[in-house]
């Protein structure tokens, strides 16, 4: 059975003042049965050194990694945070 888009989750993570965007979309990713998740982050945040956005399958790992987001002072983030 495939799975549907959670838009709790989504609209939760668009809640969050360090997220920019973020939406499902069926691009086949890690061939799941099911949507994949974007979040991309504002500026002056990060989920790894100098990455900006998150790409996961289920929802949980969403939510794990936007645990995990820090604080970045990237050359980006500079640029882009004014």
């Amino acid at each position: 059975m495939a799975r549907i888009v959670s838009r709790r989750a989504l609209a939760r993570w668009k809640a969050d003042p360090r997220v920019e965007d973020a939406y499902a979309e069926y691009d086949g990713f890690d061939e799941a049965d099911g949507p994949a998740y974007w979040v991309s982050l504002r500026p002056g945040f990060c989920c790894d050194p100098e990455c900006h956005t998150i790409h996961e399958v289920y929802v949980r790992e969403v939510d794990f990694a936007l645990r995990n987001v820090t604080p970045c002072a990237c050359a980006q983030c500079v640029k882009e945070g004014k």
